[in-house]
């Protein structure tokens, strides 16, 4: 059988202590990640606060439990760690 994936919030809470957030997640944008399906449907979810680092949720609408990681996807994780390189090269 498929390996049990574990509850979000059990596998998000250490990231969140560990960033400082707090609040709900809340989407914040939604985006077009996944060729096959149509339309922008993945919404990026956030926390309200992260004292020390973003922490982003990604939610797809209508696709399977893994993201495929085409160019939209990849573009889309490496401007989220290239944003964070930059905020820590500001400190």
């Amino acid at each position: 059988g498929m390996p049990r994936v574990p509850e979000l919030g059990a596998s998000l809470a250490p990231w969140l202590a560990r960033n400082g957030c707090s609040g709900e997640f809340r989407p914040e944008e939604r985006v077009d990640l996944v060729a096959d399906i149509a339309a922008a449907e993945t919404d990026v979810l956030r926390p309200s606060q992260c004292a020390a680092a973003p922490i982003e949720l990604w939610r797809v609408r209508g696709g399977s439990h893994y993201l495929a990681l085409g160019q939209p996807a990849l573009d889309k994780v490496w401007d989220f760690l290239s944003d964070r390189a930059r905020a820590d090269r500001r400190k």
